[in-house]
């Protein structure tokens, strides 16, 4: 029974300590993204994008994206992180991150799903609401 328990304990804190790597490699790429977006280097955004992410959706669609934010919401004046998840799927970690992010015009809210590409981590996901709930309806689809 012991033997069960110190299992158990030790997986937990191999899970855990797995996750908060995962997060943390995810938050650097996360820091270098916004700092793109300050400086609107859309280019520096999109080279943090995972390969995967541009096969599914145009570098322009991206791009896009990053304007449209900006033009819609103002540029990004500073940003916390407030939440974040992990799941494993099909032999790939996805983490998301979610972050309260105040632009110029008004604050909104952001998602950014990571994945891990080689040694570093890379952007699979990005979504922006003026609602907090909006994102998260969306994460638990």
């Amino acid at each position: 029974m012991k033997k069960i328990t110190r299992f158990t304990l030790i997986l937990v804190f191999l899970i855990s300590f797995y996750s908060c790597g995962s997060v943390e490699g995810s938050e650097q790429t996360v820091t270098e993204f916004y700092d793109a977006l300050k400086a609107e280097d859309y280019d520096k955004a999109l080279d943090l994008c995972s390969k995967k992410a541009l096969e599914i959706d145009e570098e322009s669609a991206w791009k896009s994206a990053f304007r449209s934010a900006t033009f819609a919401h103002g540029k990004v004046e500073s940003y916390e992180r407030y939440s974040f998840s992990s799941s494993y799927k099909n032999g790939t970690t996805y983490v998301d991150l979610f972050y309260k992010v105040k632009r110029k015009q008004r604050t909104i809210y952001e998602r950014i799903t990571t994945i891990k590409e080689g040694d570093t981590y890379k952007i699979m996901g990005y979504q922006f609401a003026q609602n907090e709930e909006d994102l998260k309806s969306d994460s638990e689809d």
